[in-house]
């Protein structure tokens, strides 16, 4: 799905807590069993590996801040805050999440400072943190509306939002709408359209069985290309939205500064201009920007 200002809650919370239940992030990533310390470590060395300057140099700089992470997932972003001096707080509407989070913290001698709660409602004072931060979350929130404006109204007069949101802008999308959609669309027309699809890579194959089974729809394509989705119940990402430069500002009235840019490129072929591409339509939206000093709520 790709406005979030038409349609913000034709999803139900419901829907996407049972699929974040089913599939906490990253957990499906790794060859080790859930909630053990060698998958925590095993996506935690690879979230570092990945780890580019310009974000390394932020999250130093919220040493001795006090933090709200909106969607912590199982606390890899949380571990490192946590390790550096940042006073830390999250939340997550999943429960399992949750749940493998504070086994994570407690393995690894960090105070897990976590509460359930759904990210339009945040159980938090107005101008409470001096950064809010949420990495990859608020775009599967089904009023996604209402959970950004709750981000502005915690943050504290000078503190600063840090905010990746899927980019429509991107080459992903793009590749999505107009070659992945139309190609499922026709697949599923054919008579023989479920033994081609057999053949091509798991990521589409795996989108043309979800769609054979519950049904065409462009917006559930978008919605299970970001996140691991197979066929069955629980088991394919109900909601995704994409955003441009100009609805975040929108989305997040009362800030003011923004700064953007791109990063991750799925899916790319070309062996030459990935940086380039990336750095113009990359798939995360990296989004910083300031609460005004004389602004409150």
């Amino acid at each position: 799905m790709s406005d979030p200002s038409k349609d913000p809650i034709s999803h139900g919370r419901e829907e996407a807590g049972a699929y974040w239940n089913a599939h906490p992030i990253a957990t499906d990533s790794v060859p080790h069993p859930r909630g053990t310390e060698e998958s925590f470590d095993a996506i935690f060395e690879r979230w570092e590996r990945r780890m580019s300057e310009r974000r390394l140099a932020f999250l130093n700089s919220c040493r001795d801040k006090r933090l709200l992470e909106i969607g912590c997932g199982i606390g890899i972003d949380g571990r490192y805050f946590s390790s550096h001096g940042v006073k830390y707080q999250a939340v997550d509407m999943s429960r399992e999440s949750l749940k493998l989070a504070r086994r994570h913290f407690t393995m690894k001698g960090l105070l897990p400072r976590f509460a359930n709660a759904d990210a339009t409602r945040l159980p938090f004072d107005d101008d409470t943190f001096d950064v809010v931060y949420s990495s990859g979350v608020l775009h599967h929130v089904p009023n996604m509306v209402e959970a950004c404006r709750e981000a502005v109204r915690v943050l504290r007069p000078g503190g600063t939002a840090r905010i990746m949101l899927y980019h429509r802008a991107s080459y992903h999308y793009l590749l999505v709408h107009w070659l992945v959609r139309p190609l499922v669309w026709l697949l599923l027309a054919l008579p023989f359209g479920t033994a081609i699809a057999r053949r091509m890579p798991d990521k589409f194959r795996q989108t043309y069985e979800i769609c054979l089974e519950d049904g065409f729809s462009a917006d559930r394509i978008l919605s299970i290309s970001t996140d691991t989705s197979t066929p069955g119940e629980s088991n394919y990402n109900p909601l995704s939205y994409f955003v441009t430069q100009s609805e975040v500002r929108t989305l997040f009235a009362g800030l003011e500064g923004f700064e953007f840019y791109t990063t991750e490129l799925k899916y790319y072929p070309l062996p030459f201009m990935r940086k380039a591409v990336e750095d113009r339509w990359g798939f995360f939206l990296q989004i910083t920007a300031r609460k005004p000093l004389n602004a409150s709520g």
